[in-house]
């Protein structure tokens, strides 16, 4: 069950609760930025939510087709609420049923919002910085989302190989900080693929089927914070000397990766 924000109820959320009201009024009534194609032409409505928290989203019964973009950020809610967060997150997230980009970040979910793998149409997602774990179950309706271009995840994290193979049409994939031990299954099959970041994960190694993949993707590639085992980083010395790229890594033939920077040391030195 959704972890209930019970801490941060007060005076304040009711104030939230008031401009979110209004907020959605001037999204019904299209009085929101529009979304245009590159000719100007109006295709729908983007819709922001920041920085509030409620004790629930409203059951929305009024027609918000027209909202191509919602995107939430900072968001809390179940402020005071002990159940039901998660079911009143999907409904809310239904009544959005023509969404081409859905962004919900920083908002402390602890589940996967099974309400996102209904959306046919989306070509942006982005989960960042949640608490979620993404089990297999969960991360298959993502990958049955097969319109992306743009994946955000960073800050789940990831159960088990994470399988890309059907997002055929993915341009962006962020997988920083999802304790990652490998490349995702099939990524390197993803033609339209050029930006990778894989940062701060476990990765040890690097599998030949990179070294021997797509330059524009490895030039795109970001393996920063993966504390690599000595027989990786001299896989990718030879890799660079060979092509030129190094995973954002910063490698030199005599010198280890750089590593974070130790405040501690320099202040006691």
């Amino acid at each position: 069950e959704q972890r209930p924000d019970v801490d941060t109820f007060d005076v304040g959320a009711q104030y939230h609760k008031h401009d979110l009201s209004l907020a959605l009024t001037k999204a019904w009534r299209k009085e929101i930025p529009a979304v245009t194609d590159s000719r100007g032409a109006v295709l729908g409505y983007k819709l922001v939510l920041q920085n509030w928290r409620v004790s629930t989203l409203p059951v929305l019964s009024a027609d918000f087709s027209h909202i191509r973009e919602l995107h939430m950020t900072g968001l809390r809610v179940g402020a005071g609420m002990a159940f039901g967060v998660e079911s009143n997150i999907n409904q809310f997230i239904r009544s959005f049923v023509s969404l081409t980009s859905l962004k919900i970040d920083d908002s402390r979910l602890a589940r996967f919002p099974e309400a996102i793998g209904a959306l046919s149409n989306l070509k942006e997602l982005s989960l960042s910085n949640n608490a979620l774990r993404l089990s297999q179950e969960d991360q298959a309706k993502v990958a049955g989302l097969v319109h992306l271009q743009s994946l955000n995840l960073s800050g789940c994290l990831l159960t088990g190989r994470f399988n890309v193979t059907t997002l055929t049409e993915l341009r962006e994939l962020n997988l920083s900080r999802t304790q990652a031990i490998i490349w995702p299954l099939g990524v390197m099959q993803l033609n339209n693929l050029s930006h990778l970041d894989l940062s701060d994960n476990n990765i040890l190694t690097v599998p030949q089927e990179v070294l021997n993949g797509s330059l524009t993707l490895n030039r795109g590639t970001s393996l920063v914070g993966n504390e690599l085992a000595p027989a990786g980083i001299q896989q990718l010395q030879v890799y660079q000397m060979r092509t030129g790229i190094d995973f954002g890594l910063h490698l030199e033939a005599n010198h280890p990766p750089l590593q974070a920077f130790n405040d501690g040391v320099w202040l006691e030195g």
